[in-house]
């Protein structure tokens, strides 16, 4: 589980830390999509995350001068954040992955490449 957020609130008392907790009976009012792929842009301002499902194959692929294969891959979901939030999501990524690792092990070398 990636740690808890705590942003700082300016009160009249001075600064607080607020605790941020995933409610786990929330009913979601969206789908959730499978993504087996992922994307990464950036611009000065913020990150962007395409999530993709890249099998099963969709269309026929087709190569391009350079001899490779170029596969379009639909995009399930998009999501943009700003600069700010960048190094916290890779900090409890980094922390989530190493918490995974003791539990069920390293990912395998077939699995890394995928």
């Amino acid at each position: 589980m990636a740690p808890k957020s705590k942003p700082v609130v300016q009160s009249a008392e001075g600064k607080t830390e607020v605790k941020l907790i995933p409610d786990p009976n929330f009913v979601f009012s969206y789908p959730r999509y499978y993504s087996n792929h992922i994307s990464i842009h950036s611009t000065p301002l913020d990150f962007t995350f395409r999530f993709c499902e890249a099998l099963p194959i969709y269309e026929k692929p087709k190569k391009v001068q350079s001899g490779e294969i170029e596969l379009k891959i639909p995009i399930k979901a998009e999501i943009v954040i700003p600069k700010e939030v960048f190094p916290a999501l890779i900090t409890a990524m980094q922390v989530h992955y190493e918490k995974f690792t003791k539990a069920y092990g390293e990912a395998t070398a077939d699995e890394k490449k995928a």
